[in-house]
């Protein structure tokens, strides 16, 4: 929304990096907090990660390009039901991301499917275009993010024996629920093992976000979903 603008933000060339006053002091400020209110942030307390990555550091924020975007495509606060003029913060918990090595001999609609199933997280991922590639996609049919997850909803089935066990998130956090008869993945649990489904629950589970500086079609998968979106224009 206008927040953007108003403070500086950066949402073309750079704007996951470090480069952007607005954007790198807001992503810091929320890691000081998590790591103040949760703990997250002290080692071998409640933050377990091996290695760990400098993402720990600091949150990426920025904003949507909502200028770059295709006709027909809204940005991620209206499709999460606000006002286009409405100023909105989404916080995204990202599992982990899967860059793209695009063909160009593919369409590039075509490509989503494989990169989409890479996804640690069968239960929601976020995909992140750069404009150049949001307008191929546009002009290859896609005339909203919403034909984008449809898409992908269509065109990521697997096998129900290869489903359960594919990956740590499904093993720990979707098949306990399922084996219990919970959740909208449960009615595949005793499906024939052979027969198909979806590696995403639904549609809404899968979300477009354009952000770049419209440099090249690059694009990537992170692992999660939108959550939590709050106008901050009572705030100003």
């Amino acid at each position: 929304g206008p927040i953007r603008n108003e403070i500086g933000m950066n949402s073309g060339t750079g704007a996951l990096g470090p480069f952007n006053h607005a954007n790198a002091t807001i992503g810091r400020a929320w890691t000081i907090l998590s790591k103040c209110q949760t703990n997250v942030g002290h080692d071998n307390g409640a933050y377990m990660g091996t290695t760990g990555n400098s993402i720990n550091y600091n949150n990426m924020c920025c904003a949507e390009n909502e200028e770059a975007l295709p006709e027909g495509w809204n940005p991620l606060h209206v499709q999460l039901g606000f006002k286009k003029e409405e100023s909105v913060v989404t916080r995204i918990g990202i599992w982990d991301f899967h860059q793209a090595d695009p063909s160009f001999e593919w369409s590039l609609l075509e490509q989503l499917p494989n990169c989409f199933k890479k996804s640690q997280m069968s239960q929601a991922a976020t995909a992140i275009f750069d404009p150049v590639a949001a307008q191929r996609l546009w002009d290859e049919g896609a005339k909203t993010k919403e034909d984008v997850s449809k898409y992908v909803l269509e065109n990521t089935l697997v096998k129900v024996k290869d489903y359960w066990t594919q990956s740590y998130e499904i093993q720990n956090f979707v098949r306990p629920s399922a084996s219990l008869g919970n959740g909208s993945m449960a009615k595949y649990w005793t499906a024939d093992p052979e027969s198909m489904m979806p590696f995403f629950a639904r549609t809404n589970n899968i979300k477009v976000v354009v952000v770049g500086g419209g440099k090249q079609q690059f694009w990537q998968i992170a692992s999660g979903s939108p959550s939590g979106p709050q106008s901050i224009d009572a705030w100003k």
